[in-house]
């Protein structure tokens, strides 16, 4: 795995490994990402791109976030939202994440009990995983008094 001192040339160094192209929009997305400082939605990395590059359309984002998902360049987050939210898939050590149904507030969270757990289930399945996500959909502190 690529170290984490610049995390754009490691994004770079991934798609073209796996056979990607750096396109110019590619990059910007790839940029974009890498200078996140958390979840982003695609609507979001959309409209902050677009801003900057008025050319960059809706579809193309999309597309190659899909791609950069497919590939492991980055991660989607709550799948139970519409559109999902994105990370870099190598700026941060492996988490999963709680989110908030009613305000979305995402809590990441790492515990060795349940990777285990996970890696003896894919064992006792003969399952090689490649990558996994978990997410525990429910309330927040603030939130979960307000559910009625």
């Amino acid at each position: 795995m690529p170290s984490q001192a610049h995390p754009v040339a490691n994004l770079i160094e991934l798609l073209r490994h796996k056979g990607g192209r750096l396109t110019v929009p590619r990059r910007r997305v790839l940029d974009y990402l890498a200078s996140a400082s958390g979840h982003e939605s695609a609507e979001t990395i959309h409209r902050q791109l677009r801003r900057r590059f008025p050319r960059m359309g809706r579809a193309t984002v999309f597309r190659t976030l899909r791609l950069f998902e497919d590939l492991g360049l980055c991660r989607r987050i709550s799948p139970t939202q519409a559109l999902g939210l994105f990370e870099p898939g190598n700026r941060t050590p492996h988490h999963d994440h709680m989110v908030c149904l009613r305000c979305g507030r995402i809590v990441e969270f790492f515990n060795p009990d349940i990777e285990r757990l996970q890696d003896a289930e894919a064992r006792r399945h003969g399952f090689l995983p490649v990558r996994h996500a978990l997410e525990i959909a429910g309330y927040c502190r603030r939130c979960k008094g307000k559910t009625t």
